[in-house]
């Protein structure tokens, strides 16, 4: 689990939605930041071995829908950012300045190059390039469309059956990075559980 997830995803957010409406004078769509967004983490996991924001994203056919902000998309309003109907879509809207203190200087020059690349593009023309340069998507959506995508599938291979000495920095890195995550998800479960059994034990005692 990455640090400071909550506020790297709205600030993340938050700066797509200003610097898209600066660089063309138009709100974001919803299509177009969850593209920009997909382009961040799986932009990251490639040349990093770790997703930026860490979203879980479903392999459809216009892009992958990040589950933790499309679930709430009608009702995803803050201080950084709103989601807005307008013409029968939602739009973006940024509230103020986003803080990028949250990022490395890495993760925000991906975030420019996004903007600069991407921004001018129509939805039609994203679509299709981030199709070409999302490796992820585009393997889960030939082999399993709608369903969750594997970030493993960024690399060329199964990166867990590759000698150390295969491996590239990113792949070694993105081993690592599971194996953590994976650790840390079974602490949570842990706490849950005996939460639940002290509860009980309250209940009983009471």
């Amino acid at each position: 689990m990455i640090a400071y997830k909550k506020e790297k995803i709205q600030n993340a957010i938050c700066f797509f939605a200003l610097k898209h409406k600066e660089s063309t004078g138009y709100d974001l769509c919803q299509t177009r930041l969850y593209i920009y967004l997909a382009f961040l983490d799986f932009e990251s996991v490639k040349e990093l071995g770790q997703p930026s924001l860490e979203l879980t994203y479903k392999a459809t056919k216009i892009g992958p829908f990040p589950l933790e902000i499309h679930s709430k998309s009608g009702n995803f309003n803050n201080d950084f950012f709103e989601f807005k109907i307008d013409k029968h879509q939602y739009i973006v809207l940024a509230k103020k300045e986003p803080c990028l203190d949250y990022f490395s200087e890495y993760e925000i020059e991906i975030m420019y190059n996004i903007i600069e690349k991407y921004s001018h593009l129509t939805i039609k023309q994203i679509i299709a390039t981030a199709y070409k340069e999302i490796k992820a998507w585009r393997r889960t959506l030939e082999q399993k469309p709608n369903s969750n995508i594997d970030y493993a599938l960024t690399f060329d291979g199964n990166i867990m059956l590759k000698s150390e000495e295969d491996l590239t920095p990113a792949e070694e890195h993105y081993i690592i990075y599971k194996a953590i995550d994976e650790l840390s998800q079974k602490k949570l479960k842990k706490i849950d559980i005996d939460n639940m059994i002290t509860s009980k034990e309250l209940e009983r005692a009471v």
